[in-house]
């Protein structure tokens, strides 16, 4: 008698088959989900990355006067020692009126320590006059070519004292009528003349120089007044070693006068400040211990350095014999150990050699 064909239990398949469907579906789930993870995390580490890029750029100074066309503004931007080289720099001008000039371009790379001078029509966007705001936004430029904009915007107010960043180190404490040596000394839209911090003069009373007068108003040489308009003859008493003008670019009837070519560099000792020819300032002296000769730029530690407290990244150091001055691209220190290291390789920079840590780029041409 034949038997009947034994099929296996369709109940137990079926449980087999849903539970492999699950599995699958429950891996294609994880899949999708990581691919979502995976973007963020690239994103966010790309964005992380572009921020600390982001702060590691500076600006020394920020200079910003009328050109001689209206809507015209001659633009100078001076990078300080850190951060990489940056791929342009948008700017944007506003007036007390709301207006602004909308998105314009720079028109130059800038790598560490660059300064240069553009000249910015706001025709190119929408021409504006009386600028009294400024704004700079740095971006960097990608191996594709896709520009990458910082999320910080440095934002300046414009005014007898020049470009003043607004809540920066160029906001100074001073208000109109006190002491002062330094622009930035005194408050947002004041400037150190004579000094005391003062608002400026308007159209009509006397001047020798445009940072005299209000913001877009010009110092006429011939009338010796502060004019909207005015035509600019060289006088003698602009440049004089005694001050308040000795050294430096300074600007007249919308024109650049270089103090330093009509009396000659600052003498040894002194440097550039303000356009006054001062004396330099030694931040620290000592004796180099371990140098770090496998790093480049050099590195190296010594018993004399101050801790952090004392901050001297971004200053310039010299060496027993040397013919340079080097600026300190790093202050450093680890446990009890101070370090310093430099943005250039300098082969004088040895063990037992003598340094000399100075305020200023010229390390005062003491060699």
């Amino acid at each position: 008698m034949k038997r009947g064909l034994n099929f296996p239990d369709k109940k137990g398949l079926s449980t087999v088959v849903a539970t492999l469907i699950i599995i699958l579906l429950v891996l294609v789930a994880v899949g999708i989900v990581w691919t979502v993870i995976q973007r963020v995390l690239v994103s966010g580490s790309a964005q992380i990355e572009l921020d600390q890029k982001c702060r590691d750029i500076s600006f020394r100074n920020v200079g910003v006067s009328p050109g001689e066309t209206a809507g015209v503004y001659l633009v100078t931007l001076d990078r300080s020692s850190s951060g990489g080289e940056i791929g342009g720099v948008r700017l944007n001008f506003f007036n007390s009126a709301g207006d602004n000039s909308g998105i314009l371009e720079f028109g130059a790379t800038m790598n560490a320590l660059d300064s240069k001078t553009q000249t910015i029509d706001t025709s190119l966007g929408t021409q504006l006059t009386a600028a009294n705001k400024f704004e700079i936004t740095p971006y960097f430029v990608d191996s594709l070519g896709n520009e990458q904009a910082c999320p910080q915007t440095l934002s300046y107010s414009l005014g007898t004292a020049g470009a003043v960043q607004v809540g920066g180190e160029g906001s100074g404490t001073v208000v109109e009528g006190g002491s002062c040596t330094l622009d930035s000394e005194c408050q947002s839209g004041l400037s150190c003349v004579a000094g005391t911090c003062t608002a400026g003069s308007p159209p009509g009373t006397p001047c020798t120089l445009d940072s005299e007068c209000q913001f877009g108003y010009s110092c006429d040489t011939e009338a010796g007044t502060c004019s909207e308009t005015c035509s600019y003859s060289p006088v003698e008493s602009i440049c004089t070693l005694e001050g308040p003008y000795s050294c430096g670019t300074v600007t007249v009837c919308g024109q650049q006068v270089d103090c330093s070519v009509e009396l000659g560099e600052c003498s040894v000792g002194t440097y550039c400040n303000s356009n006054l020819c001062s004396a330099d300032t030694i931040l620290n002296q000592g004796t180099v211990g371990e140098v770090f000769t496998l790093s480049s730029p050099f590195t190296f530690t010594s018993d004399d350095l101050p801790t952090l407290q004392t901050l001297l990244q971004g200053k310039y150091i010299n060496f027993t014999g040397g013919t340079t001055c080097d600026v300190i691209s790093s202050h450093l220190q680890t446990d009890n150990v101070i370090y310093l290291r430099l943005g250039l390789v300098d082969p004088t920079l040895q063990t037992s050699a003598e340094y000399t840590v100075w305020q200023n780029s010229e390390c005062s041409n003491y060699f």
